[in-house]
């Protein structure tokens, strides 16, 4: 199982200055995520399609959960997050983060390209963020990053 410390996702030990936490404009499930599902057991899904298309299913419950949900799932493809899906407790309505690309800053790999989606029994509700002005100098802070 592919996990979060090589998922190309900026760790805190990892990015340091370069990202702060403050940076408050990406979804905070993309900011050290070894600590973000800390509290969370994880398995991976075996599944035919997304084996072929090489990426890697991870389900994370929290610890002593008795239900299946909520949960959230992961798709990892080549050490990175692709998408991150958080069920409710029915397990018919989700929020969805999905990076659609990644671009390098300072050796830390940065989502700049990112789609999230809300999808609830009756509605749904998409929004496109696209992060420029990564070409930076010095640390990059929050307000550099631009939607």
């Amino acid at each position: 199982m592919v996990l979060p410390a090589a998922a190309g996702l900026p760790q805190a030990e990892r990015a340091g200055e370069i990202i702060t936490e403050k940076a408050s404009l990406y979804p905070e499930c993309l900011f050290n995520i070894t600590d973000f599902l800390g509290d969370f057991e994880l398995s991976t899904v075996e599944k035919d399609e997304r084996i072929k298309r090489g990426m890697e299913e991870i389900t994370a419950v929290k610890k002593g959960q008795a239900l299946r949900y909520p949960q959230i799932r992961l798709l990892v493809k080549g050490g990175r997050i692709q998408e991150m899906k958080f069920y409710s407790i029915s397990g018919k309505n989700y929020y969805s983060v999905k990076v659609n690309q990644y671009r390098r800053v300072k050796n830390v790999d940065v989502p700049v390209d990112i789609t999230e989606e809300i999808k609830t029994r009756k509605n749904s509700v998409t929004n496109h963020i696209r992060y420029t002005n990564m070409e930076v100098n010095g640390p990059v802070s929050d307000s550099e990053f631009v939607r």
